[in-house]
């Protein structure tokens, strides 16, 4: 029984790695090296499927949220890129954001708004975000 399992878990692992693969080609065929495009399904499907090959997406989230911040869904649409960063990556894209909202906004709403996001992410410590 034990062989028997041991062989679909081998399996199952060849064709997860068997899936990236296929999925890494048909990214880079679809869009290069990142999407050209900078409509806002294009960049959430490029992000999606980044994702999902365990890519690091925090440059992503930062062009995301640079072409894409006055929508009221940005926030929502980052979250689940942001809720999967570590630390480190969390500090530095909050620390971009409140720069960001700074430069294009008023100082109180961009700290407001940036608080607000970063207490919404599920597992980083607000003693992160000192903004």
């Amino acid at each position: 029984m034990s062989k028997f399992l041991a062989l679909n878990i081998r399996a199952c692992i060849a064709n997860e790695y068997r899936a990236q693969q296929i999925i890494s080609e048909r990214q880079e065929e679809c869009f290069g090296i990142e999407p050209q495009a900078k409509d806002r399904p294009v960049q959430l499907t490029y992000m999606r499927l980044s994702r999902f090959l365990g890519r690091s997406l925090l440059s992503d989230c930062k062009a995301y949220f640079e072409h894409h911040a006055q929508l009221g869904s940005c926030f929502e649409d980052l979250r689940g890129f942001v809720d999967h960063f570590d630390p480190n990556e969390a500090s530095e894209f909050l620390t971009y954001l409140h720069h960001h909202m700074e430069k294009h906004y008023d100082s109180e709403v961009a700290v407001t708004k940036v608080r607000e996001f970063s207490h919404t992410l599920s597992h980083h410590p607000t003693a992160l975000i000192s903004v």
